[in-house]
């Protein structure tokens, strides 16, 4: 929620911790409601016109794993692995 709101006011993390209230952040929400911030109406346009996020493509423990095997290659990392990747 705080990084929705940062995003749509331009507010720094700090400040929207220390300074929004439930009760200001409700009254953001109802006037959102009314007035979307910029980037929901702009991701909301470009699903009108058929834009989808990309899917993704690989687990991300995965790619850690691909890392770690790509890392343990040198010899001088010192980094010894045997096995298959953790589920």
């Amino acid at each position: 929620m705080i990084c929705h709101v940062c995003q749509a006011t331009g507010w720094s993390w700090d400040y929207v911790e220390d300074r929004l209230t439930i009760r200001r952040l409700s009254a953001l929400a109802r006037h959102w409601a009314e007035a979307p911030p910029p980037h929901v109406l702009l991701q909301a346009i470009a699903r009108a016109l058929g834009w989808r996020p990309a899917p993704k493509l690989t687990d991300p423990s995965h790619d850690r794993w691909n890392d770690l095997v790509e890392l343990a290659a040198d010899p001088r990392s010192g980094i010894a692995i045997a096995g298959k990747p953790p589920l």
